[in-house]
């Protein structure tokens, strides 16, 4: 049942503007918090991923302390289920903005290029020449300051005043294309293929109406979901209270099997093989189709397999080749997911356009967050935009092209599988660009291609674990279960992501020019703020040569993601999905995998042993984990702030 079936099943509400207030208000709080929590005290991260602990923390606050207040001093002032999904939908469409949905890969690289410029390097040779004048801040100094830290503390904002407007309009115009997208793709994926939105599921029990005379959610007063709450409560407060007080023991949930295979050949190419336990993850599993569930975590061990017998036959020449040979098959599966989608949504994409052309009559989109005539031409607008800004910015149009049509497909890829799979994160290793270097060599690409090219990857299409689409389906999602309007959703999510923008962007720079970038987080400030550069150099010096392999590997994706498929539609019980393929090579697989692996067998031996029946009633169990998953990392946020250190419990 929905949160409100009485809502539900009449018109959709309108948003409260004690709703819409109150979700600003949190959004204006985290997006400042974000950098000094996630850089400086390396703490459990704000948003980290597309179930966001900030929103969540909201509404937990909401429904486990100010609803029961209210039902008792002011019954008409309670939070009504639309009224919370509308809090957590805002929330989570602004999360990734203060972090990797925009900002921690835009500010850092921007003044890296300048702070670690070295003569042996040779970026000021090679990379800066080619570099658009408002791509980075202007002036050495404002680089400078940006890593060593400002004496006085100050932002030299005349510094970046003009690379700032230029990035948040093409941010304006990508984020408008992804509105457009959804829009359009979100009954085909909701009410045609009917996925399941396990991200959506904690909240929409919690925002479910209780039962007469209680005060709590019917969710929240089942004795399974306390028991399930309890075991990533109590482990994490264990090990959380180690950090603090190293005598205390601790329960690891982490190792890398690697360190007992053997070093010689072709075991040493499996790298880094890390078992990792999540538990919101082990419990999303659980959720799960038994098929998406095993897929998650039977590729990771494909992959790695499939390193040892390239390495043992000696079909490619290095651990590099072995790599980008595997990105590429991910490459293609993703190409292919593309094709797949729109084969899929054709009846659906004919009757969208069917009413984009009549503008009455067939397929209402009435309930919809704005008209289809009215996200078709957007679409089309912003691309437009987009590829105008691109030629602007020094990409030839075949670049172009490619950086923002496989872009928006690997935008599709990270909703397709948040959405069917529970995907908490979804990242992928290539470059939009990888595939134009394989074919023609990276060198026969334009300098100007190469570096303003990879600075516009990394800002938006690098790691997708807060990007903007999946979380604009999920709160589309839970509008429609609370009987919220869509439409009310997007507009003021949209100007949460404009509220997000600035207040993040000015505590960003407050912080990093109070702090100086060399005291703060290293994997932001010194990794990835170099490992864009470091790409592109590779690139242009000594570049990468055409690679049949890569091509190969690209072909061999595609192949497996439809035969796949094919496999899947044609055989009921099928065990293999292919949304495996795309994420194989990620840090998601690498983080994940075993955790997808123990809600798969736990889940498997369940409905072995008690059929349909005992899921069902272990279920409240399962989203318990999830829970509890929540609260432990919300008060060791808290712990962190107080004590000066962060601890973490999901993925860093």
């Amino acid at each position: 049942m929905r949160p409100d079936a009485t809502a539900s099943a009449s018109a959709p509400r309108g948003a409260s503007l004690r709703a819409v207030l109150l979700a600003l208000l949190a959004v204006g709080l985290l997006s400042w918090i974000t950098p000094y929590n996630d850089y400086d005290l390396q703490n459990t991260y704000i948003a980290g991923n597309l179930f966001p602990q900030g929103a969540m923390v909201v509404l937990l606050a909401l429904v486990l302390a100010v609803n029961p207040i209210l039902r008792r001093v002011a019954p008409r002032q309670v939070f009504r289920p639309a009224e919370l999904g509308l809090i957590w939908g805002i929330i989570a469409i602004a999360s990734g903005i203060p972090a990797a949905g925009f900002l921690r890969y835009l500010l850092t690289a921007q003044t890296a290029v300048g702070y670690y410029a070295t003569p042996e390097n040779r970026w000021a040779t090679t990379i800066v020449p080619h570099l658009k004048p408002w791509m980075v801040p202007v002036g050495s100094e404002a680089s400078t300051l940006f890593y060593s830290g400002s004496p006085s503390g100050l932002v030299p904002w005349a510094a970046w005043r003009s690379t700032l407007l230029m990035w948040f309009a093409l941010a304006a115009q990508i984020f408008a294309v992804v509105a457009c997208l959804t829009v359009i793709l979100r009954r085909q994926w909701v009410e045609r293929e009917r996925f399941s939105f396990p991200l959506v599921q904690l909240p929409m029990a919690l925002a479910t109406s209780p039962s007469a005379g209680s005060s709590l959610p019917d969710f929240l007063r089942h004795r399974l979901v306390w028991a399930g709450a309890a075991i990533p409560i109590l482990i994490h407060g264990l090990n959380g209270i180690h950090l603090y007080f190293p005598g205390v023991p601790q329960v690891d949930l982490h190792y890398d099997i690697a360190k007992n295979l053997p070093s010689a050949r072709p075991w040493n190419a499996v790298g880094s093989f890390p078992l990792h336990i999540f538990f919101a993850t082990i419990g999303f599993a659980y959720l799960l189709a038994q098929e998406i569930a095993f897929s998650m975590w039977f590729f990771r061990f494909f992959e790695v397999a499939q390193r040892v017998v390239l390495t043992q036959t000696n079909l490619t020449g290095s651990g590099a080749d072995l790599g980008r040979f595997a990105n590429h098959q991910a490459y293609g599966a993703v190409l292919a997911l593309g094709v797949m989608v729109a084969m899929l949504a054709r009846p659906h994409l004919r009757d969208v356009w069917q009413r984009v052309r009549h503008g009455a009559g067939g397929l209402d989109d009435s309930a919809e967050a704005m008209r289809y005539r009215t996200a078709c031409w957007g679409l089309a607008l912003s691309c437009a935009l987009i590829l105008a800004t691109f030629l602007q910015w020094g990409l030839t149009l075949g670049a172009a092209l490619v950086v923002l049509v496989v872009g928006l497909l690997k935008y599709v890829a990270a909703s397709w599988g948040a959405a069917n799979a529970g995907l908490m994160m979804v990242q992928q290793q290539f470059r939009q660009l990888d595939l134009l270097a394989s074919a023609f060599g990276s060198r026969n690409l334009t300098p100007s291609t190469v570096v303003n090219g990879a600075l516009i990857e990394n800002v938006f299409w690098y790691d997708l674990r807060e990007t903007l689409m999946p979380s604009l389906l999920n709160a589309a999602k839970l509008s429609e279960e609370t009987g919220l309007q869509q439409r009310q959703t997007f507009r003021w999510g949209f100007v949460a992501i404009a509220l997000a923008t600035g207040v993040a962007t000015v505590a960003w720079l407050q912080l990093s020019y109070d702090r100086g970038g060399t005291q703060l987080a290293p994997g932001t400030y010194l990794y990835h703020a170099q490992r864009v550069w470091n790409e592109a150099m590779a690139r242009l010096d000594p570049g990468q040569p055409p690679s049949r392999l890569n091509l190969l590997g690209t072909g061999l994706g595609a192949a497996l993601f439809l035969g796949l498929m094919a496999l899947r539609l044609r055989f009921v019980g099928w065990p293999l999905h292919p949304i495996g393929l795309v994420t194989m090579t990620s840090w998601t697989s690498n983080q994940f995998g075993v955790s997808f692996f123990v809600g798969w067998a736990l889940k498997a031996v369940i409905v072995k042993t008690g059929g349909l029946r005992l899921y069902a009633r272990l279920r409240p169990f399962f989203l318990g984990v999830v829970l509890g998953d929540v609260i432990i990392a919300v008060i060791m946020t808290v712990v962190g702030f107080v004590w000066g250190q962060g601890y973490f419990v999901t993925p860093n």
